[in-house]
């Protein structure tokens, strides 16, 4: 996905082909890109339309971060972080997004498939709703978080800070990251609709 001025361009997604290569002639290879394979295809157990859950998430987080969720150095070590490591929180990258965003995308990248969102359409329809918290909202419920058990609420309205301002730039990367979700999604379910797949 390239992001440029305020469109977004899918570019590649899934697999690729090395230049001058026919086919895949053994049994069994791992298909996929390792930046956003699921743990089950990692184990080389049957995988289902949540492995497609799972690499949305992992789409959505670079999206709005502009980083997928385990670089490493090594292709061993993503594929380990896939297995056994949570995503980060995509808030540490990008403070002026909603908390919500973050428990989508730990859902949607869950290691158990059955813990994830049952469609790619209900990830999408699930992080839609987290980004129009807005980063208001954000920074009142961490605000509420900080203040503990207490009772009462400042009556000021919440104004936000100089690094979550009122700017359309968190809107634009999340709008983007929306319509860029939609294309894939649109071409999973397309996918699933031709003969044979």
């Amino acid at each position: 996905i390239l992001v440029v001025r305020d469109h977004a361009y899918l570019a590649d997604f899934g697999l690729t082909k090395a230049v001058g290569v026919e086919s895949i002639t053994r049994s069994g290879p791992l298909l996929g890109t390792l930046d956003y394979v699921a743990p089950e295809q990692i184990r080389g157990e049957e995988v289902d339309s949540r492995a497609d859950v799972y690499s949305l998430g992992a789409v959505l987080f670079e999206c709005l971060t502009g980083s997928v969720p385990f670089k490493r150095s090594t292709d061993v070590a993503v594929l380990y972080a896939h297995l056994e490591q949570e995503p980060p929180s995509v808030q540490t990258l990008r403070s002026e997004l909603p908390a919500a965003i973050d428990e989508v995308i730990t859902r949607g990248m869950a290691k158990v498939p059955a813990r994830r969102q049952e469609s790619a359409g209900q990830l999408i329809a699930e992080a839609a709703q987290a980004l129009r918290e807005g980063p208001r909202h954000t920074r009142l419920r961490r605000e509420l978080e900080a203040a503990g058990d207490t009772t009462t609420l400042p009556t000021a309205p919440v104004t936000t800070s100089p690094g979550e301002s009122s700017t359309s730039s968190w809107r634009v990367r999340a709008s983007l990251a929306m319509a860029a979700l939609l294309a894939v999604a649109v071409g999973i379910a397309g996918g699933s609709l031709l003969p044979g797949t």
